[in-house]
């Protein structure tokens, strides 16, 4: 039976027991309600159960699709292998930085402390002094690519972030992170950095600084405002 004439079959069967009194309704009758409402609950329930099973398989293929994106951000490699790896980097940078200064500060004192009397033997510690200065130049090179694998570490990192991210997003929305108030310590380190080492473009002038120490630089700059 067609579930859109259920309706109008109950109400058929109904208004029909209605007019009738106990002893006129046939067993037939009967068998024909209970057959109707069986098919009700039949078709009732088969809806639910189809409903439910839609909504558990989207729902379990949404987690596969979540545990193959999160499996995908590595984030286990990020930890045990990335990081390490930018650390171990920096550090070797700053040690190559270290011994070539060393090198360049011992030669150049070398230099500067030798006898100028005898000529040859000037000439000969001059030569030797300055080529372990070009040897020890030669770090730029060396710190360049490791600063390269530090950069693809971070970018590795940054991708990688973003995917987690995105994906957090969907299941969650986006999620609004609390701006923590920043301490005196942490304001003081970030406007070190931002006004650390400056380009050679920006720096000041001997000229400049001069009058910064001589206290005149101000009054001229009021001056030309």
């Amino acid at each position: 039976m067609n579930t859109a004439e259920l309706p109008r079959r109950i109400d058929e069967l109904v208004n029909l027991l209605r007019t009738r009194d106990e002893r006129s309704i046939s067993l037939v009758d009967v068998a024909s309600v209970t057959g109707i409402l069986i098919s009700t609950m039949q078709a009732y329930f088969g809806s639910i159960d189809t409903r439910i099973y839609s909504e558990f398989t989207e729902l379990s293929d949404y987690m596969e699709k979540a545990r193959k994106d999160i499996a995908a951000i590595a984030p286990d490699n990020i930890n045990e292998e990335h990081i390490p790896r930018a650390g171990e980097e920096l550090e070797a940078i700053v040690e190559a930085t270290e011994e070539a200064t060393n090198t360049i500060m011992t030669a150049a004192e070398e230099i500067m402390g030798a006898d100028h009397e005898d000529s040859a033997a000037f000439q000969t510690l001059v030569d030797s002094a300055v080529m372990q200065i070009f040897e020890a130049c030669s770090f730029q090179d060396i710190t360049g690519q490791r600063i390269s694998k530090v950069v693809e570490t971070f970018t590795y990192i940054e991708n990688r972030l973003a995917g987690l991210s995105q994906l957090i997003s969907k299941m969650d929305g986006p999620v609004e992170i609390a701006e923590q108030e920043e301490t005196e310590a942490e304001k003081r380190k970030r406007e070190l950095m931002l006004n650390g080492p400056q380009l050679k473009k920006d720096a000041k002038g001997q000229a400049e600084i001069d009058a910064l120490l001589d206290g005149t630089g101000d009054d001229q700059g009021h001056g030309q405002a």
